[in-house]
């Protein structure tokens, strides 16, 4: 009987352990490729997390890492690089009390309208948002939304 039981539960910890690997070894999601859900502008985007976050992140996000694709328009206030060399621009409007932090591949980061791009330029970056803006108390400031995965999204024709 314990032989049995012993059976049991290593078949059940065999395959979980495969579920797992093989949940776990996933290709992350190529936001770039996949179609634009939400076509909208920083601002618009901004004044609906700040009227309403919980309805925004339940309207946005997903707890299952498939968060809505962004094509997001809007005014480039700051570019710096990341610790990973990666292009990050943050789209604010002027006087704005957030803006939104969008950090771009490595390809991304590297291809020619990139590396042209200047503060004050207006763009759409296309990405996905892992994060609407909060309110720091301690700072008495606003954090910036955040996108990963961005590219610069050509102009329509």
């Amino acid at each position: 009987m314990v032989k049995k039981i012993l059976i049991v539960v290593g078949i059940v910890v065999l395959v979980g352990g495969a579920y797992g690997a093989y949940v776990y070894l996933q290709p992350p999601r190529d936001v770039q490729s996949a179609k634009v859900d939400v076509v909208t502008t920083a601002k618009e985007l901004i004044a609906e997390y700040l009227k309403d976050a919980k309805a925004a992140n339940k309207k946005y996000l997903s707890s299952d890492g498939d968060s809505k694709i962004f094509a997001i328009s809007g005014r480039v206030s700051s570019i710096t690089e990341n610790a990973e060399k990666a292009k990050v621009v943050i789209l604010k409007e002027d006087g704005g009390k957030v803006g939104i932090s969008c950090t771009f591949t490595l390809d991304a980061s590297k291809s020619p309208e990139t590396t042209k791009l200047k503060e004050g330029d207006q763009v759409t970056i296309k990405g996905a948002i892992t994060a609407g803006p909060a309110y720091d108390a301690d700072l008495e400031e606003y954090t910036d939304m955040v996108m990963i995965q961005c590219a610069l999204k050509p102009a329509e024709k």
